[in-house]
């Protein structure tokens, strides 16, 4: 989150958030975001891979 204010449903656990708090969910996680006036926020989606040996 980069500014703003909401209430974040991360599996269920439900988080009261402000400016600069990171979360983490693992594949397959839900998440719900309940945003306040101005929230803006990034959304990263990546896909770990190991390297060949």
């Amino acid at each position: 989150m980069t500014r703003g204010s909401a209430q974040i449903w991360l599996n269920g656990n439900v988080n009261m958030v402000r400016r600069f708090h990171v979360f983490h969910g693992g594949k397959g996680a839900n998440l719900d975001i309940e945003a306040g006036d101005g929230f803006e926020c990034y959304l990263i989606l990546y896909k770990a891979t190991l390297p060949p040996c």
